[in-house]
């Protein structure tokens, strides 16, 4: 088995990949996930286009964000009166 594929793969591969591995016939399955995960890593890294899935989860991450900071100072307030 190659350890380096097993470390260099996030922990949730990693246990994946030492679980798959005892069964001989899903072991390439295994390290070609492995692979496509770190590919994954370097991916997400690259700037990402947006779509409109992203500028909606974009703009409701903001409202929320907003909401809680409204909550934040309501209760400041309430704590300062």
């Amino acid at each position: 088995m190659d350890s380096r594929i097993i470390s260099d793969a996030p922990p949730y591969i990693q246990h994946t990949d030492i679980l798959m591995s005892k069964m001989s016939n899903r072991y390439r399955v295994v390290v070609a996930v492995a692979r496509r995960a770190k590919q994954k890593e370097y991916w997400d890294d690259e700037p990402e286009v947006p779509t409109k899935a992203s500028k909606i989860k974009s703009i409701s991450r903001t409202i929320k964000e907003m909401a809680d900071e409204l909550m934040l100072e309501d209760t400041l307030s309430y704590e300062v009166d």
